[in-house]
């Protein structure tokens, strides 16, 4: 679900950095949703904020003037230098790229065509319009909305404190001229729905969720889900992994002079960690970690260019062993990176397993 903040439900928080809406980004991911902001929210953030900068500014050297007229000496503040347009400026690219490092998506102006258009709803007073005529910059957030259904088939949960604007007030539904507005669009009207706080939605769409993906981030890290254990499963692909030569390769760069190497034993799986957990339309969840693998392998190669260190070595599909051929075994460590879709009944599919890095940890036994 895309999840829309207008300023109303921010409560002009100009760095997003105060519960509940930090919240809400920090966990929105987890539990299958997008924080949306549209582009006019971020022009009326970056307003408020350049008002707000220059009121401070103002009240500063008003206050700095009437507090050396007092102690009748100069008071060491000044704003000489400081252009609140340049501020504010650096405000607004901070805000967007802070915005995107979290996760949060910000959609462009909304393509409105003819102006007339909106004269028209203007002057008919339908919402988001009011009585007297206000509601532009509501009107783009919520042409926005509907074109990013439009164009996404997402559903959207729209919260703005604006009730007024886009609820019917008796009922807490989108207002009736908005119902209007999918109808004409040919958007089913389930698929936008209106909360009037952050709170509201979290408690009612990113907490239960939140909870469950965490009950099952620790099933997974410390035991089994409906039958399915995470370290089985990585054993199992570990084994497989060693088929791909890729995998290989890496032992190959690591001890100087092999020719092949196999694996031998799984000694020990080491720090399983879940990294990421999205829930899935199909009513699955996308798995995504790591773990840190002890290991025994098998090295094919010659006695005297055997040994220990972190250089590439050439090799070969085919390789045309000669005679004095040996066999070696050493420990190391593996860096694994893993994903998988799991369902309810702890049926995986879409599952991938990774060696990202290779360290040998002690010396060949011959």
């Amino acid at each position: 679900m895309d999840v829309f903040l207008d300023n109303q439900a921010i409560n002009n928080q100009h760095f997003l950095d105060r519960r509940p809406a930090s919240w809400l980004i920090a966990h929105a991911r987890e539990a299958g949703h997008t924080v949306v902001l549209a582009e006019v929210v971020i022009l009326e953030m970056v307003a408020h904020y350049r008002e707000l900068l220059a009121k401070a500014l103002s009240d500063a050297e008003a206050s700095t003037s009437k507090l050396a007229a007092l102690l009748r000496r100069p008071v060491g503040f000044s704003a000489e230098g400081l252009d609140v347009n340049d501020v504010a400026t650096e405000y607004e690219h901070s805000l967007r790229a802070d915005l995107k490092s979290r996760g949060c998506e910000i959609l462009p102006l909304p393509d409105v065509g003819d102006a007339r258009r909106l004269v028209e709803r203007d002057l008919a007073r339908r919402r988001p319009f009011d009585e007297r005529g206000r509601g532009m910059r509501d009107t783009l957030l919520w042409e926005t909305v509907m074109q990013r259904v439009q164009s996404s088939g997402h559903r959207v949960a729209l919260i703005s404190g604006n009730t007024g604007d886009f609820a019917d007030k008796a009922t807490g539904l989108l207002h009736h001229d908005l119902q209007v507005d999918l109808l004409d669009r040919q958007i089913s009207a389930d698929t936008i729905v209106h909360f009037a706080t952050v709170s509201e939605f979290v408690d009612k769409c990113v907490s239960p969720v939140s909870d469950q993906m965490a009950k099952l981030r620790q099933r997974l890290e410390f035991g089994e889900f409906a039958g399915f254990s995470l370290a089985r499963w990585i054993s199992e692909r570990l084994t497989e992994a060693f088929d791909d030569m890729e995998v290989r390769r890496l032992f190959l760069e690591t001890w100087t002079g092999s020719r092949e190497v196999r694996l031998r034993t799984i000694d020990e799986l080491l720090d399983i960690r879940i990294e990421s957990t999205l829930p899935l339309e199909n009513e699955k969840v996308y798995v995504e970690g790591g773990a840190v693998a002890k290991v025994t392998v098998n090295v094919l190669g010659r006695r005297g260019d055997l040994d220990l260190a972190w250089h590439h070595v050439s090799d070969t599909d085919n390789p045309d062993w000669p005679d004095e051929s040996v066999v070696a075994s050493g420990p190391a460590e593996l860096s694994i990176g893993f994903s998988f879709d799991i369902g309810g009944d702890g049926e995986t599919d879409e599952t991938m397993l990774m060696v990202e890095a290779v360290r040998a940890t002690g010396e060949l036994d011959w």
